[in-house]
């Protein structure tokens, strides 16, 4: 796989037979995916049907063999999605204007971050982040 989407990992067999969620190169989500320990061809454990009704082959990486017309990524490559995460954060500003976070706390609740302001006259607002992990 030579990108990995964005908001995801690559895949990882282990986390997968653990039971953590994939998602493919497209976006699908496969519902019935099965995984072959002891399959013959020790390339291509892992199969699962498409939103199109064909199967897909995948090995232990979770690569899908590629387009060789196209000379491109499976669109069925699979990935873990990453966990979206949220926080709040306060804003401050500098005697030039320039915007900063004083400290690097995340908090988990609005009114967790207001409660303590650093500063108030520094202080120009809260706002909500979201970020991937």
């Amino acid at each position: 796989m030579s990108n990995t989407p964005p908001n995801t990992r690559p895949f990882n067999l282990q986390d997968f037979l653990a039971g953590k969620p994939i998602v493919c190169r497209n976006g699908f989500v496969p519902q019935d995916i099965h995984y072959f320990k002891d399959a013959h061809n020790n390339h291509t454990p892992i199969f699962f049907g498409t939103n199109e009704g064909t199967v897909m082959r995948c090995d232990r990486n979770g690569v899908c063999p590629s387009d060789l017309v196209n000379n491109s990524d499976n669109k069925y490559d699979l990935f873990h999605p990453c966990e979206q995460k949220e926080g709040w954060v306060k804003l401050y500003r500098k005697n030039f204007g320039e915007v900063y976070v004083r400290h690097a706390d995340v908090h988990n609740l609005e009114e967790q971050a207001k409660r303590f302001v650093k500063v108030p006259d520094d202080y120009l607002t809260t706002v909500k982040i979201t970020w991937y992990e």
